[in-house]
This record gives C-alpha cells, structure tokens and sequence, in this order.
C-alpha cells in the first residue's frame, strides 16, 4: 500500500502543487502560493520528508514573488530527493 501512496504522491500530488505554485507565481498570487505549498507539506509529513515539509513552511510564509522563486526551486531539490528514497526502497 506505500507503494501506491508513493506513486500517486510522486505522479500526481506533487507535479500538481509544484506546477500550482508555479502558476501562483507566475500571477503574484501568494495566497494560491501559500496554499499549494500546504498540501504539499502535508503529504511530505506522511512520508515522513522533513527537509520538504521545511521548505514547504517556508513557502508558506513566503512574502514576496522572488523569495517564492528562492523556495520553489529549493522545494524541487528536495523533492528530487524524496522521489530517490521513495522509489530506492521501492
């Protein structure tokens, strides 16, 4: 059952919050920033990714469209890191 959780959180999940919050973004919406990088936590916890899920907090506190550029980009690091664990214990 991990395993599906960890395709449908690697397939669908975070493409689509990383992808949301590029959008928001991209329209200086740091509310849909901000809520985006929320879900994303959330399923970060569940796996138990700590460093994403601070990243995340971050963003969701993020004030400004150039430190949510700073953040996005460190959030997509880390996600690259959860998805070699995830897909290592595979």
């Amino acid at each position: 059952m991990l395993e599906v959780l960890a395709e449908v959180f690697l397939n669908d999940e975070a493409p689509a919050c990383i992808g949301g919050m590029g959008e928001a973004l991209a329209g200086a919406d740091l509310s849909s920033f901000a809520a985006y990088a929320h879900r994303l936590k959330g399923s970060a916890l569940v796996f138990g990714a700590q460093p994403l899920a601070d990243e995340c907090l971050a963003a969701e506190r993020c004030a400004s469209p150039v430190d949510g550029e700073r953040l996005l980009t460190a959030i997509e690091t880390e996600l690259a890191n959860v998805e070699a664990a995830l897909r290592g214990a595979a």
